[in-house]
């Protein structure tokens, strides 16, 4: 694959999630991607390319960051096919997408939507809380890290992942079976600890003024900690935190 097709695609896979349907998912996202391919693999060959289309229409789903991996997959079997090649059949390559479809979403999911989307977030919040306030500046500086931070990863897997899988072809299957995804959320996990300490140390030594309210602060961790041994649901320690700061707020105003 030339380098201009290679940029071509992956802008294209950006767009992945564009027409998403109730029905095939991400069929036309992924027809979409990969079309530029097929036209110029079936070139003058408008039955082939006709039957590569309707083949590409079927029911298509998972992670959009990883879907470049079966992106640059399947363009390199077609061309296997196309080619001659009796080693892999059109049949075979539906059979590798549909196979690798679910454990690349759930690597996906695992990294990236409850993973580094939320640490993300969470150095949103440090650079708000360590600047000791919330005006446009420094709103403007954390919401540039945000998508600096994000951005660089998904993209960077992305392209590489349309790199990788057009050039590994089905070893990279084997190559997606090393990856130490646990491992890597593990150590996203421990540095946002890391920063919420920080936070909670600057917070406690220099922004609480009184010792009520240290005190209260001391009770409200230790509370969290204790709830979250006790395996509470995420939504009810949600629901209730709403309650005990519209309370806080309220005695604050009258008392």
């Amino acid at each position: 694959m030339k380098t201009f097709s290679r940029f071509r695609i992956f802008f294209r896979s950006l767009f992945l999630q564009s027409a998403w349907n109730f029905e095939r998912i991400q069929n036309i996202g992924f027809l979409y991607c990969v079309f530029p391919a097929l036209r110029m693999i079936y070139k003058n060959k408008p039955e082939l390319l006709h039957n590569a289309v309707k083949r590409h229409s079927g029911f298509f789903n998972t992670h959009p960051y990883m879907a470049n991996i079966l992106i640059g997959l399947t363009i390199a079997l077609e061309e296997q096919v196309a080619g001659g090649d009796k080693s892999v059949s059109r049949e075979e390559i539906e059979v590798f997408k549909s196979n690798m479809a679910g454990p690349l979403a759930a690597i996906g999911d695992a990294f990236f939507w409850a993973t580094w989307r939320p640490f993300c977030a969470l150095l949103v919040v440090a650079v708000v809380f360590l600047y000791g306030g919330a005006d446009d500046v420094v709103i403007k500086v954390s919401l540039g890290v945000f998508l600096l931070v994000y951005n660089s990863v998904h993209i960077g897997v992305r392209y590489m992942g349309l790199k990788e899988g057009y050039g590994m072809k089905t070893k990279i299957v084997k190559k997606i079976a090393t990856f130490k995804v646990q491992k890597l959320v593990d150590n996203v996990r421990i540095a946002g600890i890391v920063i919420i300490c920080v936070i909670v140390v600057k917070y406690f030594l220099f922004d609480l003024s009184g010792a009520a309210e240290r005190g209260f602060f001391a009770l409200a961790l230790a509370a969290g900690i204790f709830l979250d041994v006790k395996k509470i649901s995420v939504t009810f320690l949600f629901y209730g935190l709403i309650i005990i700061s519209v309370l806080y707020a309220y005695a604050g105003k009258n008392f």
